[in-house]
């Protein structure tokens, strides 16, 4: 399989030709399966992704988006998924991906980046990185979306250590779940699909996830009403395709998917830098407390918490993790 590389002119000439129709005689039906809402950041970046396929192809190419899990598939299962060719299309996040490969778990790594312009740099210098492993399984990335920072979606403020110890709260990787504990949370490692349920039954009392995913959750509804902005990390999805399943496209339709995807990768930073103002006025309309700056000394412990987690990650990489948390760091600086 020849590895596949998004130039700007491979997007400049597949604007030229995505204006002519595509050489199949018959529509090409692909779906793309995600494990999250129609009104998520990830969710609205796919439906813009799909709806340009169609558009710049002339209806040659129609992608089906798959929200909230219809598909049957978790986030967790898509990796495997779509390199068995069981799917063409998956939105994953990076912090479903635990025990694939150690690189694909930096990116959620606590506190390497909470801000949206950190896990922008990290995500544009990790993409080579993160598709010469993917290549071995016959995939690679499309196009990212992120979600807006992380922190605590609670039933009362979570603003230091002490708040910590009374939460039962959803985390979504192993590294949330080691930083936790030892912070002094009881942590549960829970897929999207099932956190809503086990609110509901009283399991959890707490969710680790961004604003934006609480709201399009409606959490407010299901009795967390405060959040706590402790930019816990950044998440981040990336939309994946099965790389025979791109290679037996004809070539204008291929161009068609890539000119769409830098597209719609554009459009989803795009709405998530837009969003982070809206959604705090939004929760304060719905009567949700929001604590937007935490202590220094708060989240200094949380960082100390979560030192162990990223040596466990460092041990698990290997000797060149360091250099690549060194050249990121260094991008941040500007160096």
């Amino acid at each position: 399989m020849r590895p596949i590389t998004l130039s700007a002119g491979a997007l400049c000439v597949g604007v030229l030709l995505a204006a002519a129709p595509a050489s199949a005689a018959d529509t090409v039906k692909w779906d793309l399966s995600t494990e999250y809402a129609p009104t998520s950041l990830p969710g609205r970046a796919d439906a813009y992704f799909a709806e340009r396929v169609k558009e710049l192809s002339d209806g040659q190419m129609d992608i089906t988006v798959h929200y909230s899990g219809a598909l049957g598939f978790k986030a967790a299962d898509h990796y495997t998924a779509v390199e068995d060719g069981a799917l063409q299309l998956a939105d994953t996040p990076f912090n479903r991906m635990n025990g694939i490969y150690p690189i694909f778990e930096m990116q959620a790594l606590p506190f390497l980046q909470s801000t949206l312009d950190e896990a922008q740099t990290l995500d544009e210098l990790m993409r080579p990185f993160y598709n010469a492993k993917m290549e071995q399984n016959d995939q690679f990335i499309l196009f990212t979306a992120p979600w807006t920072p992380q922190g605590f979606w609670a039933k009362e403020d979570v603003a230091s250590v002490e708040d910590l110890k009374n939460l039962r709260v959803r985390v979504v990787d192993l590294a949330s779940v080691q930083t936790l504990k030892r912070a002094g949370a009881d942590a549960i490692q829970l897929s999207w699909a099932d956190t809503l349920p086990a609110l509901s039954t009283g399991s959890i009392n707490a969710v680790l996830t961004s604003d934006d995913g609480g709201l399009s959750a409606k959490f407010p509804e299901a009795g967390l009403t405060s959040f706590s902005a402790v930019g816990f990390t950044v998440g981040v999805d990336m939309v994946h395709v099965n790389a025979d399943a791109f290679a037996d496209l004809p070539e204008d339709l291929q161009l068609v998917v890539l000119t769409a995807a830098a597209e719609a990768g554009d459009y989803g930073w795009s709405i998530a830098k837009e969003t982070v103002a809206g959604n705090f006025a939004k929760m304060g309309d719905l009567g949700v407390s929001v604590v937007e700056t935490v202590s220094p000394e708060f989240k200094a412990a949380l960082r100390e918490a979560s030192q162990p987690a990223i040596d466990d990650w460092k041990e698990r990489f290997g000797p060149q993790a360091d250099m690549l948390l060194d050249l990121y760091q260094k991008k941040v600086a500007g160096e």
